[in-house]
C-alpha cells in the first residue's frame, strides 16, 4: 500500500475472515488501523496478533447506525469499507437485512465521512453484481450489470 504509514485508517468489518487479513497488511505498514465491527460474523481472535500494539484500536460498532459511524470517521485518512451482510441464501426469508446492512450502512459510512471530510474509501463488491456472466474471469468493465440475487443488487446499489 502507497503512503499510508503514519495514516488513521478505519475498516468495516476488519474482524472478519477478508477485513483482519487487511488489517495484518496495514499494519505492518505502520498505520493507526481502527476496526469496526459489530461482530455478527467478525471473531477478535482473527486480530489477536495485534492485540497489545498501540496502533490497532478495536470498536464493537454497528454500521447500521449513523452515530457510530460519525464518531469514528474523525481524522481518518482512508476507509475500507468491507462490512456486509454476507448471507446470501438470507434474504429469501428477509429481504430488508441486505438493504438495511448493505445499501444503508453504505450510505452511513458515506455519509459519515463526508461529514468528517474524508474523501477517500475503497468500498469492496461481489463478483455478483454481474449476474450470470459470460465472460470468466469476468472483467470490471463488464456489461449489462443483472444481479440475480438480494446481495448482488444490494451491492450493486452500493456501488452506485
Amino acid at each position: 500500500m502507497n503512503n499510508i504509514e503514519g495514516k488513521k485508517v478505519v475498516i468495516t468489518g476488519g474482524a472478519g475472515f477478508i477485513g483482519s487479513h487487511l488489517v495484518d497488511r496495514i499494519m505492518r505498514e505502520a498505520a493507526e488501523v481502527w476496526v469496526l465491527d459489530n461482530m455478527s460474523s467478525g471473531r477478535e481472535e482473527f486480530l489477536g496478533r495485534w492485540f497489545g500494539d498501540d496502533r490497532l484500536h478495536m470498536a464493537k460498532a454497528d454500521v447500521t447506525q449513523l452515530d457510530s459511524m460519525m464518531r469514528y470517521m474523525k481524522g481518518a485518512d482512508v476507509v475500507f469499507h468491507l462490512a456486509a451482510n454476507p448471507d446470501v441464501r438470507s434474504a429469501a426469508d428477509n429481504t430488508y437485512a441486505h438493504v438495511e446492512q448493505n445499501i444503508l450502512a453504505t450510505y452511513n459510512v458515506l455519509e459519515a465521512m463526508r461529514t468528517a471530510k474524508v474523501s477517500d474509501i475503497v468500498f469492496t463488491s461481489t463478483s455478483t453484481v454481474y449476474g450470470e456472466a459470460d465472460v470468466l474471469p469476468t472483467p470490471e468493465d463488464y456489461g449489462p450489470l443483472k444481479p440475480i440475487s438480494v446481495y448482488g443488487a444490494s451491492k450493486l446499489a452500493s456501488e452506485a
